[in-house]
C-alpha cells in the first residue's frame, strides 16, 4: 500500500486516510449479493474538508458466549447533511484509532465526544478498545444500551 495512505482495520472492513489527497475512504464489507446484484459501491470516498464534524458513539452487542462486547462508532456528518459510520465493528488497534484521530484533528475536523470516549481510550493502559468501553459501562461512564430491542 502507498506510504501516503494509512489503513485502519483492513481494506475489506475498515477505512483508509489518503494523506496526500486528503480523503477518507470507507471500505464496506459487502455481501456477494450487494456486489453482484445491487452493484453497491465497495468504497465510499469523502474529502476531509467535506466533513463538518464527527460524533463519537459506541455500540454494545452480545456475541453469545462471553457476554457484552463494545465497539467505537465514528459517524461523519458532512456539509451536505449526509452521515456515514466509518468505524464500527472493525478489527483495529488502539494505536491505529489514535493515529487516525490525530490525523483528523490536524485536518481541523471537530469531534463531538459527549461521553469522553476518546479521552478515556487515550489515557487507558488497556490495549483492547472493547475492554475499555465495557469498563466505562461498568463504572457508569457510559449508559447501558438495551440489547433486547
Amino acid at each position: 500500500m502507498d506510504k501516503n495512505i494509512i489503513c485502519i482495520g483492513t481494506q475489506y472492513n475498515g477505512y483508509s486516510i489518503d494523506l496526500e489527497k486528503h480523503l477518507l475512504i470507507i471500505h464496506q464489507p459487502n455481501s456477494l449479493y450487494e456486489n453482484k446484484v445491487q452493484k453497491k459501491e465497495k468504497n465510499i470516498t469523502i474529502k476531509l474538508n467535506e466533513i463538518k464534524y464527527v460524533d463519537v458513539l459506541y455500540s454494545e452487542y452480545d456475541p453469545g458466549l462471553f457476554g457484552t462486547n463494545c465497539s467505537v462508532v465514528l459517524e461523519a456528518h458532512l456539509n451536505d447533511g449526509s452521515r456515514y459510520d466509518f468505524y464500527k465493528y472493525i478489527e483495529a488497534s488502539k494505536d491505529d484509532l489514535l493515529k487516525a484521530y490525530s490525523i483528523f484533528k490536524s485536518e481541523g475536523i471537530v469531534f463531538n465526544d459527549k461521553y469522553k470516549i476518546l479521552e478515556t481510550i487515550v489515557h487507558s493502559h488497556e490495549e483492547r478498545i472493547s475492554y475499555i468501553l465495557v469498563d466505562m459501562i461498568k463504572n457508569n461512564k457510559l449508559p447501558r444500551i438495551d440489547l433486547s430491542k
